[in-house]
């Protein structure tokens, strides 16, 4: 929504020096908006570059927090002795940020829940200007990750904890680092959406009427809507090589169909599944709930996390090349070492399909020994 013709950033610059800006984080039983309950909000104003009031509280849980606490370390009897009732907390969270800007990391997940929660108490909010720092930091800084822990310590921030009080004292930091790069490239932009703006225009109209079929039709009919209506069926049609993306189309629309819930109301269901494919991110990972592991390669890997990680063929002549350089190669083993979230299983061969030996690969050596177990 934050689209301007003359410079995209523009409002964000000049919000952060002359405006006011809410920075908020929640922290959740889960990522499902529709079922998960918020048990922690953070907010704290930034006006005119610094920081002012703010906002935080515990809510009370409908749910358990189950796994959840492992992540934000708030349980149960926490929320029953600290929490207050979600829909006051709601109502004032609305009338702190006063319809204004906000901005946070993945703001994205934070508007959805804080949206569909309200809702539940007959509470409405709209959000007409945002911000997301994940998404700018992606942009214009170069990162392994782009975590808000592995941004803020790749940038000497406050550390995030995954406490909604750290995350947006870090993400503070961080959006005050954006913002002055976004101010040295501001002419560039400014130049580029003056000769090219008017070509958005067109597909900002055809957005905008997406956003209404999209509460008529059932998801997998209106992914067919879009599908036809910007052209991307013709465009990928064309010629032999775009298969494999028709196919994953179609791979899409099945699980739309499959997963669509006719007790729910089209918009509401489009979003569940719009959120169940971000989770997903690739079609490789359909199926994970009903018990399937996916293979994969590292890059596929990259940004997501699983409980138990299996890496084999860590051999020197498999895994470790010289193709990429020495650092590269480094790179590959950290991304691969950091997608686990509780335990690895690191496998190498030593020997190959002729009898010769292999060596295992030499970043293995670099683990200390007190985190390994030989089996």
């Amino acid at each position: 929504k934050n689209f301007s013709f003359s410079e995209p950033f523009n409002g964000l610059i000049e919000k952060w020096h002359s405006g006011r800006i809410v920075v908020l984080d929640t922290e959740t039983t889960g990522t499902n908006a529709l079922k998960d309950d918020i048990i922690q909000i953070y907010a704290v104003e930034v006006v005119n570059g610094r920081k002012g009031e703010d906002f935080h509280f515990y809510l009370k849980n409908s749910i358990p927090v189950g796994y959840s606490r492992e992540i934000h370390g708030i349980d149960d009897e926490f929320l029953r002795e600290n929490g207050r009732e979600a829909k006051a907390v709601l109502q004032e969270l609305k009338e702190f940020i006063k319809g204004g800007a906000v901005a946070g990391h993945n703001i994205n997940f934070d508007l959805s829940m804080i949206t569909e929660n309200a809702k539940r108490n007959k509470i409405t909010f709209e959000f007409k200007e945002y911000y997301d720092t994940l998404d700018i930091s992606r942009r214009f800084i170069e990162s392994e990750s782009y975590k808000l822990t592995s941004i803020a310590k790749l940038l000497g921030l406050e550390g995030a904890t995954h406490d909604a009080k750290d995350d947006v004292s870090a993400t503070v930091g961080l959006l005050e680092i954006l913002v002055s790069k976004l101010k040295t490239g501001c002419r560039q932009r400014s130049a580029l959406f003056k000769e090219h703006g008017k070509k958005f225009i067109q597909l900002s109209n055809l957005i905008n009427s997406w956003e209404k079929i999209a509460k008529e039709k059932r998801p997998a009919d209106f992914l067919d809507y879009v599908w036809e209506s910007s052209g991307l069926k013709e465009y990928y049609g064309k010629d032999k090589e775009s298969r494999s993306r028709l196919k994953s189309m179609e791979t899409l629309r099945s699980l739309f169909k499959e997963k669509d819930d006719l007790s729910k109301q089209p918009e509401v269901m489009l979003r569940e599944l719009i959120n169940y494919g971000s989770l997903v991110k690739d079609i490789n990972f359909l199926g994970l709930e009903k018990g399937k592991i996916p293979v994969i390669t590292v890059h596929q890997a990259k940004g997501l996390e699983f409980d138990y990680v299996f890496l084999i063929g860590i051999n020197e002549s498999k895994f470790m090349t010289d193709k990429g350089g020495m650092e590269e190669e480094k790179r590959i083993f950290y991304v691969a070492m950091t997608r686990a979230r509780k335990k690895i299983f690191i496998s190498y061969s030593n020997f190959d399909n002729y009898n010769r030996p292999l060596s295992k690969g030499r970043f293995i050596n670099f683990i200390d020994r007190k985190y390994i177990n030989y089996l």
